[in-house]
């Protein structure tokens, strides 16, 4: 007799980036079928790609568990929001070197506004120590600004010493890229978490925040992968999208029908409707809604997060800068106030790697009222290299290096729990600390490096602008005079990245955060 069929759901959320609609599917459902291809008991595989046609890949597997065969089809999808991430120009780019190096300054956001509803029906992440419904305690707060410096303190050298850099190639070259790819890549984060205003958002969110429209399909890829009633599914988030991934669980009843369209509402079936969405007080102010309330609504209409989430089996985050938003905007991560919306066995499992800078352990989420937020924090071997571990925690490689991301694979194909199958190749705390010096040292070097080129590309770019050749561009160079000419404007540059970064978090403090976020 056939064994019979397993549907399994995995939902794949992009992070920043330019990713084209469907790049992120293909390549991370090609680096899950390579862990499949490995699991112990595999009989057969095919892929069944329909990418094109249904946004769907299928990874087709058959394999002995215990003497007993099994089937399981794989389904992925993505959510793909690349297209409403930062776009370029002048201004554009200015506003983000602004916003971007002031960051260790930014004001904390951690009220709710009267659109969103969510000091009534939803609480902030609170840090262990720290007063539950207040702001992140100084501990916490000095520790991510500090962080944060260092990192804006590396951006600035990284923009100084790329543009130089491009200057001097561009007399052989004027194909290398420039250093708006930054702007590019990590505009995204001030995408999400700016405000709305008037001529803000887009033509289906007018004045809202871009993460509205954002979320919007988080929803309803949500609400597609319960309607096709998997036997289980799951949520794996990278980066950013961990951030959208959780708005999307931990939105609330009445918002839920709110991101769809009239024709999937309509459609949805009835039992994940409810005419009673949980409310633990008085019933939100429908007139002011984060989206809006469509006319098709009733008061009364709502999704039930029990129905929603009835087959749902976990939420994976990989690089995820939650902890971030925790400390700076918690009103943007907030947690649901109902309790018991996720089944018993549904687990969050957040990995990272201490030489990436953007993961960490999420200790803000331990503290809430439902059952999954609790998110197993376990560190891991992505890569050596500082931000390379930030793309690799899926990828590929010899099974004698214990990539964690094979046991993940194979829990989510038995079945089996996400934590422990974590656990099997998580770091110890030795390793965990070893990894963190590691990216310290790394981060030296890094500034070590930014420092000195981008003084020898500034002498080395006015030579060349003065003598359009080289010929005379690396004459002594090697002598000890031009060596104590480096080390001085090492010295003199470290101050002015110190002074601009500076400078620009007092900007950030005192007018920026008021001035463009609807204060």
């Amino acid at each position: 007799m056939a064994a019979k069929i397993e549907e399994i759901g995995l939902l794949l959320v992009h992070g920043i980036g330019e990713q084209k609609r469907l790049e992120h599917l293909r390549c991370t459902t090609k680096e899950i079928a390579s862990y499949v291809q490995s699991t112990p008991g595999l009989i057969r595989l095919a892929v069944d790609d329909q990418s094109e046609a249904k946004g769907l890949i299928i990874l087709d597997v058959m394999f002995s568990d215990q003497g007993k065969r099994r089937r399981i089809r794989l389904n992925c999808q993505e959510v793909w929001w690349a297209d409403l991430g930062m776009r370029g120009g002048p201004l554009a780019e200015t506003a983000f070197w602004l916003w971007g190096l002031g960051q260790w300054a930014a004001e904390v956001h951690w009220k709710g506004r009267h659109i969103s509803n969510t000091s009534l029906l939803m609480d902030n992440p609170s840090f262990p120590g720290d007063a539950p419904g207040k702001p992140p305690g100084a501990r916490k707060q000095v520790a991510v600004r500090a962080i944060l410096f260092g990192a804006d303190m590396l951006a600035f050298l990284t923009l100084i010493t790329w543009s130089l850099f491009k200057r001097v190639i561009a007399f052989i070259t004027r194909t290398v890229p420039g250093p708006e790819l930054i702007f590019l890549f990590l505009g995204d984060v001030k995408i999400y978490q700016q405000p709305g205003g008037p001529g803000r958002g887009t033509p289906d969110d007018p004045d809202m925040p871009m993460r509205t429209t954002i979320r919007r399909r988080m929803v309803s890829a949500m609400t597609d992968m319960a309607e096709k009633r998997f036997d289980r599914w799951y949520i794996l988030a990278h980066s950013l999208g961990s951030v959208l991934a959780f708005n999307g669980v931990q939105e609330t009843e009445w918002a839920l029908p709110n991101y769809l369209d009239e024709a999937t509402w309509r459609a949805l079936s009835a039992d994940f409707k409810t005419k009673d969405p949980y409310t633990p007080g008085k019933a939100p102010d429908l007139a002011n809604m984060m989206p809006r309330r469509p006319p098709w609504l009733s008061d009364k209409d709502g999704i039930s997060r029990q129905a929603l989430f009835g087959r749902f089996s976990g939420l994976v985050t990989y690089g995820a800068p939650l902890d971030k938003f925790a400390a700076l905007w918690p009103r943007i991560v907030c947690v649901n106030k109902q309790p018991e919306a996720f089944p018993s066995n549904c687990e969050w499992l957040n990995i990272y790697d201490p030489t990436d800078p953007v993961g960490a352990p999420l200790d803000a989420f331990s503290q809430g009222p439902d059952k999954m937020m609790a998110p197993g924090n376990d560190g891991c071997r992505s890569s050596k290299a500082f931000l390379w571990s930030h793309i690799r925690y899926f990828t590929p490689r010899r099974r004698h290096e214990d990539p964690i991301a094979a046991p993940l694979v194979d829990a989510i194909l038995r079945g089996t729990s996400l934590t422990s199958a974590a656990k099997s190749s998580a770091n110890s705390p030795a390793t965990d600390a070893a990894r963190h010096m590691l990216a310290a040292l790394q981060i030296l070097l890094l500034f070590a490096v930014m420092l000195v080129s981008a003084v020898v590309l500034a002498a080395l770019a006015s030579k060349l602008i003065a003598n359009r050749y080289f010929g005379q561009c690396t004459a002594h160079w090697w002598s000890i005079a031009c060596a104590r000419e480096i080390l001085a404007g090492s010295i003199a540059l470290l101050v002015l990245t110190v002074v601009a970064v500076s400078v620009a978090g007092g900007l950030r403090a005192g007018f920026y955060d008021r001035r463009f976020a609807g204060k």
